[in-house]
């Protein structure tokens, strides 16, 4: 995956978990402590913002590439 698409999946899985958290009716204080605000507009440029590192299991970085990606107000768009 590119950088681009990292972090908008990450801002996908974090709506998407907070919908359930609403959706199955959890209690107060979970959804206190599980609750992160998502952004469905997010703007990213790895150019800018720069690459995203990821720790694998090994305890290795990695770096996700650029692949001339950004995201626009929360869509994926080529450069």
């Amino acid at each position: 995956m590119s950088s681009a698409e990292v972090v908008l999946a990450a801002e996908k899985l974090i709506s998407r978990r907070n919908k359930m958290l609403v959706d199955f009716d959890v209690s107060a204080d979970l959804k206190k402590q599980c609750f992160v605000n998502a952004n469905k507009h997010i703007n990213y440029d790895p150019t800018t913002n720069g690459l995203v590192q990821i720790k694998n299991s090994r305890g290795e970085i990695q770096t996700a590439p650029a692949r001339n990606q950004r995201v626009l107000r929360g869509v994926l768009t080529t450069n």
